[in-house]
């Protein structure tokens, strides 16, 4: 019997078509989702990108000679084809500009569970089953997520115990400022108009690499990500990219994710947009000029400020000064905001004025080869975050032997920051300082080994609250807050890595020191209390074993973080276990026009602290809050036909009740999304 992925086209088309049309909860989506699959290969056949650029053929002037097998007979009527002047284009020719963007030096520093770093490209976001950046993170080894809800509510990420300050977002090399807290909250970070999503998870930070959508095509691209589901949810994500708009590139994106939440009863939203405009004056220059808004509607009576937005205008420039060189400039200005529907005396929780960063960065990697090295500073305007920082670092990794990184930063806070406003007390002496070193084996035998340390000094951002009036029509009076503190912690993790075919096994030893545990600062935490620290160690695991010989393309994976019961008070958004696992199975047919991914999965962890009371008193020998044991099994589903991609997903469709992260805040008992996503060129 033949293959059933080399049938004729129409045939496994119409096969796709009936079993979206069996799956789809809903007959008039099965219906819609079969359209989709037939017309999508006419459509979009067209849609693929060409490999080189089309070069267009010289016009034949009448005066030519045909060859002897093309002569026209004798009723053959023939038209001369007008002849054009040699400095003038040939009539048919398309003007297609060559793909560009603002040069930005990349370290060479692999991805891979050796360095402690994963990655996504356009690509996998595409086949990915997240619908948002924290659900995307969360299937890191160790990486946990502190949801104050859903749709719209606050959301933080922490590893190894990660608190304020030690949790940081770039975007194209430019660190986001924190605004409402001492992290940025992720429900203010979109997914739509990304190229890449890079994760540096250490033990002394985590650092979230988010790129923006970079021209590879001279043809216009257009994504539009649309879906919905239980519970009124509904997606929308939209972007386009044009190569040659004004005499530079364009980039609008556009997104929204809203829900009724769990019940129907915590309606909520977050929803943005995103304009970027670059011109390259010259080769080899160009500058970018961007602007991002996004919102978060929070739900009713849960969170102050009720709905809260952040806006960043930035202006980039990147200058490849040779083969081996790239210098980059930036400027950055970010404001947080109430929404329209906040009330306004939650102004006090945000910062009293926007935060600003001038800074620039040099990189250098040696033409086509291993080693990289990189320099960095940064001036920053804004109380309530580092005045300066400073980084440097080199990286190299030489095929057959193995690679190392390192690198070294300080931050300086400002005089007022150490001593706190309106504080009689002089100012306080510090910094912040980190350094970490990596390195790692080449495969021998299948088998890799590798080890990193860190050490990571940080102050804590902090919100300086509006001014007040009072009583009417006085003077604005400053509120005061306490000055910066620091927190230390160190960090050790070496293991092993063994890779086979299509088996990939990695297992490492971790531990953590640290002396205080502050709270993220989000909404739900932001009355939070710092926690005494400590020494934690455990194992972390991660596998992926192919199961061909049952069926081909299915493979099990799963990872796992496993820390010691040691006697002494666990850490707070740190659970004993954290794990995930899942069976997928995925095809790929028809010279690459047709992909079938299938996932059924589960997460899960153990209870976790949190530097929340429970209204009991302070830290002195009270325990903190705590979130009950979370599992979710999760299930997705999803084809491509060539350009198109249909897909299902089912959170929790085990149906178990008070999955949260925080007491009260519980996710959707399941939830099932269904939709699709599409890219066009041209």
């Amino acid at each position: 019997m033949a293959d059933p992925m080399h049938r004729p086209l129409p045939d496994m088309i119409r096969y796709a078509g009936l079993l979206l049309a069996w799956l789809l909860p809903l007959a008039s989506l099965g219906g819609a989702a079969l359209a989709v699959a037939v017309v999508a290969p006419s459509v979009a056949a067209a849609q693929v990108p060409p490999p080189v650029l089309p070069i267009p053929l010289p016009t034949p002037t009448p005066d030519t000679i045909p060859a002897p097998d093309t002569i026209t007979v004798a009723d053959t009527i023939t038209v001369a084809e007008p002849r054009v002047a040699p400095e003038d284009p040939p009539t048919d020719t398309v003007r297609q500009v060559l793909p560009r963007n603002v040069p930005q030096g990349r370290i060479p520093l692999p991805a891979g569970v050796e360095q402690g770093v994963w990655e996504w490209d356009r690509e996998a976001l595409l086949a990915a089953s997240a619908l948002t950046l924290h659900d995307l993170l969360s299937f890191v080894p160790g990486m946990t997520m502190v949801r104050g809800g859903d749709i719209g509510a606050p959301v933080g990420i922490s590893a190894f115990g990660a608190g304020g300050g030690q949790v940081r977002v770039f975007l194209d090399g430019v660190e986001d400022a924190p605004l409402e807290s001492g992290v940025v909250d992720l429900a203010l970070v979109g997914m739509t108009g990304l190229e890449r999503v890079r994760l540096e998870r250490g033990p002394g930070e985590v650092r979230i690499h988010l790129t923006t959508h970079q021209v590879d095509d001279p043809r216009p691209f257009t994504l539009l990500d649309v879906g919905t589901g239980d519970l009124r949810t509904n997606v929308f994500r939209a972007g386009f990219v044009h190569p040659d708009a004004f005499g530079g590139t364009l980039l609008v994106a556009l997104d929204r994710v809203d829900s009724d939440g769990p019940l129907r009863a915590e309606p909520g939203a977050a929803f943005g947009s995103r304009f970027r405009y670059s011109l390259f004056p010259v080769e080899g220059l160009g500058v970018a000029f961007e602007y991002r808004s996004r919102t978060a509607r929070r739900p009713v009576d849960t969170y102050e400020p009720g709905e809260v937005g952040r806006s960043e205008l930035s202006a980039r420039m990147g200058w490849e000064v040779s083969e081996s060189l790239t210098a980059n400039l930036h400027v950055l200005r970010s404001r947080a905001s109430l929404g329209d529907r906040a009330d306004p005396a939650a102004a006090t929780l945000l910062p009293d004025e926007a935060r600003g960063s001038v800074g620039g960065r040099v990189v250098w990697r040696q033409p086509e080869g291993p080693l990289g090295a990189w320099v960095g500073a940064s001036r920053h305007s804004g109380e309530g975050w580092p005045l300066h920082r400073v980084e440097a670092g080199f990286a190299g990794n030489v095929e057959g032997i193995g690679g190392v990184s390192a690198r070294l930063d300080r931050e300086g806070w400002s005089e007022v920051a150490l001593s706190g406003r309106g504080s009689e007390l002089p100012a306080a002496s510090g910094a912040g300082m980190g350094w970490s070193v990596r390195g790692w084996s080449a495969p021998r035998a299948g088998v890799s080994v590798f080890a990193e340390a860190e050490h990571a000094r940080r102050g804590l951002p902090f919100v300086v609250p509006a001014p007040t009036f009072s009583p009417p029509a006085a003077e604005p009076v400053a509120a005061p807050f306490d000055p910066v503190r620091f927190f230390e912690r160190d960090g050790l993790r070496a293991g092993a890595r063994f890779q086979r075919g299509a088996v990939d096994l990695s297992a490492a030893w971790v531990r953590v020191q640290a002396d205080f545990l502050p709270p993220l600062g989000l909404p739900f935490d932001r009355e939070g209390v710092t926690l005494p620290g400590g020494i934690r160690s455990g194992v972390e695991v991660q596998g992926r074993v192919p199961l061909s010989p049952l069926l081909s393309g299915l493979a099990l994976s799963g990872t796992g973080q496993f820390w010691n019961a040691s006697g002494e008070e666990a850490w707070r958004y740190l659970p004993e276990r954290s794990w995930t696992g899942q069976l997928d199975w995925y095809r790929e047919g028809y010279d690459g026009n047709l992909e079938v991914w299938a996932d059924v999965g589960l997460r899960g962890r153990d209870p976790m602290n949190l530097p929340v009371s429970d209204g009991l008193g302070g830290v002195d020998g009270v325990l903190p809050g705590q979130a009950p044991y979370m599992q979710s099994w999760f299930a997705r589903l999803q084809f491509r036909v060539v350009t198109v991609r249909v897909f299902i997903h089912w959170e929790n469709f085990t149906l178990r009740q008070d999955n949260a992260d925080l007491p009260g805040r519980v996710q959707p008992q399941t939830r099932v999304m269904y939709g699709v996503r599409w890219t066009m060129w041209n």
